[in-house]
């Protein structure tokens, strides 16, 4: 019968370890190797250890590259942002850009807006002669300039913007008023684009202002500036270099600039309508300051209506050449002091005197020179209105029939 003590069962040789260092009795010890173990395990654990980090790079790679590039789409804001174009068709666009905008309105505006030069010797900006702009208002050819512009020229040059050597014409001058400074020329050609005319009394101060003026070459056409406008319905008083007489007009101030090209251009609105016709003679007197003027376009209607049917501006005409009275100096007396009476004027024919003092006209009280302006603009050549002066210590009442203002 074997011996208990003595039998081996289930021996992993490849884990028997011989050890007779030890033993007197030479005697065999089975072990298990746990440093084999112990080696396997942290093996597992490093590759372990390098699959999540593999796959964590991976799984960010991913989020970043096309989970938050998706999101971006989706919610327009990519990292460096870019300006949407603006669609015609779409109105609510949620884009800083409106349909308002300058850009908007230069294009819509400049192909009425051209270039006009005082000679015949063509548009390569090299020349010395005065190079402005003008306003198509007529789609058969009829276009508001500057007076000062064309002034005592025999030939004016026009060139459609946009246009090489085949959309430059000569143009005929229809007519002029010298002291508003605009003048109305045409040209030979048809379909053109008219610009759209606003009205001036609706704007406000604060409004934007954008020139807009076709000057020089063709380097130069489409000159666009920009500003707001800083006084509306301002007044401008000018006087008639030939007879003395006082013209006030109606302008607009604005800080957008208007220089020698853009002078006779359109100053529009932002839905680009033309507001204002540039004068850079007008504004002379502003130049110091930085501002610019216009005459506003309600202003400008009338007198580009009278042009094209008459070839020029008639006014009413009083004839007084003065100022203004100062009560304290004049005996209380307040009214339009008068310095001289041009000869064979509706004033000089009621027997009014140099030194008179005119307090009363139409019916109304006149404390200063610019109410006679005011007084008769609306009136008629040959109307007669009932006038009250002082002289020398007496009121005189007379009648005055209005003749026409003749430069």
């Amino acid at each position: 019968m074997p011996n208990d003590d003595n039998e081996i069962k289930d021996v992993d040789w490849r884990e028997v370890n011989i050890e007779d260092s030890d033993s007197s009795l030479g005697q065999i010890k089975f072990k298990k190797n746990r440093n084999k173990t112990r080696l396997r395990s942290a093996l597992k654990f490093v590759f372990m250890i390098a699959v999540a980090s593999i796959s964590g790079a991976v799984t960010a790679a991913y989020i970043v590259n096309v989970k938050y590039s998706d999101s971006l789409v989706k919610s327009n804001t990519p990292i460096f942002q870019k300006k949407k174009a603006l669609s015609s068709n779409n109105t609510n666009s949620d884009t800083s850009v409106t349909e308002n905008s300058i850009n908007k309105v230069a294009q819509e505006v400049g192909p009425s807006v051209v270039g006009v030069k005082n000679s015949l010797n063509g548009f390569d900006g090299k020349s010395q002669e005065y190079v402005g702009s003008g306003i198509i208002i007529r789609s058969d050819g009829y276009i508001v300039t500057n007076y000062h512009v064309i002034q005592d020229q025999s030939a004016i040059t026009v060139k459609l913007p946009n246009g090489k050597n085949g959309n430059v014409f000569k143009a005929k001058l229809i007519g002029y008023d010298n002291l508003s400074d605009l003048a109305i020329i045409k040209i030979d050609s048809r379909n053109l684009p008219a610009a759209v005319f606003g009205d001036s009394s609706k704007i406000k101060i604060g409004d934007s202002a954008i020139a807009i003026g076709n000057p020089l070459g063709q380097e130069f056409q489409g000159s666009v500036t920009s500003g707001v406008i800083s006084a509306i319905n301002k007044d401008i008083n000018l006087p008639d270099d030939t007879n003395g007489e006082i013209s006030k007009y109606k302008i607009i101030e604005t800080d957008a600039v208007i220089n020698q090209g853009n002078s006779g251009g359109a100053l529009c609105n932002e839905n680009g309508e033309v507001i204002g016709i540039n004068s850079l003679k007008l504004g002379d007197k502003y130049a110091d300051s930085g501002m610019s003027v216009a005459i506003s376009v309600n202003e400008a209607k009338k007198i580009i209506d009278e042009i094209i049917k008459n070839g020029k501006v008639t006014r009413p005409f009083l004839g007084v050449v003065g100022g203004t009275a100062l009560a304290d100096k004049n005996n209380g007396i307040q009214g339009a002091y008068v310095k001289s009476v041009v000869s064979g004027s509706g004033l000089a024919k009621a027997g009014i005197k140099a030194d008179d003092i005119i307090v009363e006209l139409d019916g109304v009280k006149v404390t200063s020179i610019d109410d006679i302006r005011d007084i008769i603009q609306d009136k008629k050549i040959g109307d007669k209105i009932p006038c009250k002066v002082y002289r020398k210590g007496k009121y005189i009442k007379c009648e005055v029939v209005l003749s026409e203002n003749k430069e």
